[in-house]
């Protein structure tokens, strides 16, 4: 298997929150809300439509101005419910899991120092699945250290659809990231425990650059934006960043930069191992507008495969680079 794999991968939320006004961490108010966000994707083998068609990702319930509880779906099947705590302060203190053949006990815990969120712990009741841990720098987060317990143990229809990285980058990039950190786990002797750091650098209130260290790895990403209002912002995810990529799921993610007030419109990057370029990255968003906020988002993601055909003059089977734009077009509700 190639070990860079430049198609879509799809994790939904397990969420924190900071203000979109304000910029409150742990706080999630934004003047219009999300009610449900539909998908439609193109292959990631070959960019054709796929036969699913338009289907329903995530609905959204709201309990006045906070957010009680997210559904998640799967090409339109119901998975599971997240239902979210908050303290006197409107922040959320943790989440819990809840569907079919979900034990209880699966969930989120939040801690704070002041106004700022310096931890998220996913729980498997006495099992701790990760530790998500924050540093600031002049009022932002500046390093996100994610540290995964024993990855292959957490329950994978959860693993498959939290992940802190989900709404920072485009999907390819996530199930690079994904590979890269599974081919590490699986190649450690004892121990399956990992630890990633992800530097933030920010131009106004958004990021303007990633950069992440995976050992031998690093994949640093740059960005730029519209002076749209992002519905999603302050609505990070910062839980699981693992999903087995064994699995058939290629849910499209809503790509929106978590942390950013705005939405982004081009990611250029690079992937490296032992300080040599690997391969190149890039995506492309565009929008439809509502006044001040997007109703449906395209990406577009260049990818490419090999197709091998065989030369009855040489006898031998020949490379061919077959190159295709996937594509995956995501819709949003907001309530009345």
């Amino acid at each position: 298997m190639k070990r860079i794999i430049l198609t879509l991968a799809v994790l939904a939320t397990v969420a924190a929150f900071s203000s979109c006004s304000r910029d409150k961490e742990g706080e999630f108010t934004p003047k219009e809300k999300i009610k449900a966000v539909y998908v439609e994707q193109s292959d990631n083998e070959s960019g054709a439509w796929r036969s699913d068609g338009r289907f329903l990702n995530e609905s959204y319930n709201w309990d006045e101005k906070l957010l009680a509880s997210i559904n998640y779906y799967d090409f339109g099947d119901f998975m599971f419910t997240e239902t979210f705590n908050y303290d006197k302060k409107n922040r959320i203190t943790g989440s819990t899991f809840s569907g079919d053949d979900i034990e209880p006990g699966v969930g989120t815990e939040y801690t704070y120092d002041g106004k700022e969120l310096k931890k998220i712990t996913l729980k498997d009741n006495d099992f701790v699945a990760e530790d998500v841990v924050f540093a600031h720098s002049d009022g932002k987060i500046s390093e996100v250290t994610v540290t995964l317990y024993d990855i292959f143990l957490m329950d994978k229809r959860i693993m498959q659809r939290v992940n802190p990285l989900r709404t920072i980058l485009p999907p390819q990039t996530v199930e690079t990231i994904d590979h890269a950190v599974l081919e590490q786990a699986k190649n450690r002797k004892g121990s399956k425990d990992l630890s990633l750091k992800f530097k933030l650098s920010w131009k106004g209130k958004n990021i303007e650059s990633i950069s992440i260290d995976m050992e031998d790895e690093n994949l640093k990403l740059d960005y730029t934006y519209d002076k749209k209002r992002n519905p999603f912002h302050g609505l990070f995810t910062a839980c699981d960043m693992i999903m087995d990529i064994m699995m058939d799921n290629i849910l499209p993610s809503r790509f929106f930069s978590m942390l950013s007030k705005n939405n982004p419109l081009t990611l250029k990057g690079s992937f490296s191992e032992d300080g040599d370029e690997v391969e190149e990255i890039s995506a492309t968003y565009t929008y439809v507008y509502d006044g001040k906020w997007p109703t449906k988002s395209t990406l577009e993601v260049p990818s490419s495969y090999t197709d091998w055909e065989y030369n009855e003059e040489t006898g031998e089977y020949e490379p061919h680079t077959i190159n295709f734009i996937v594509r995956v077009v995501t819709e949003y509700e907001y309530e009345d």
